[in-house]
């Protein structure tokens, strides 16, 4: 069971942290609002309007709470599945494939997230042009 628990808080981690990356850069490129000017995923954190937040917070927790319905259940099986891609069962495959994606994206978002911190006035998208411009 608790290896099932921690192999569940990986997948988890994993998807929260694909999502968190695709933000990011998102944020950077795309300007839905201009209640959120600025480009940095930081400084748009500390912007955001306290009971949004909270209601992230409280949806998160909503969201956890249910975890106990799932007790038995394959890693990362929440029973949504409108595309009917597990009707036969979980592809071993593309499990495997969405665990290392997960990884990626974790240490993605981290590395990320020390480049804002790091150079926070020049966006994530340019300091990698940048890079790959001094390597080449």
């Amino acid at each position: 069971r608790a290896v099932a628990s921690l192999g569940e808080a990986e997948l988890k981690q994993g998807r929260v942290c694909m999502l968190a990356a695709t933000g990011i850069l998102t944020q950077e490129v795309t300007r839905l609002s201009d209640a959120f000017p600025s480009t940095n995923c930081l400084e748009a954190l500390k912007t955001a309007p306290t009971l949004g937040i909270i209601q992230i917070i409280l949806v998160i927790g909503a969201l956890e709470a249910q975890n106990s319905n799932y007790v038995g259940r394959v890693p990362g099986d929440r029973g949504f599945d409108p595309l009917k891609l597990s009707e036969n069962g979980i592809n071993e495959k593309w499990a495997l494939m969405e665990l290392k994606h997960g990884r990626l994206a974790m240490w993605a978002t981290a590395g990320m997230l020390v480049q804002t911190l790091v150079n926070p006035d020049v966006p994530i998208i340019q300091q990698t042009f940048d890079w790959a411009r001094s390597v080449m």
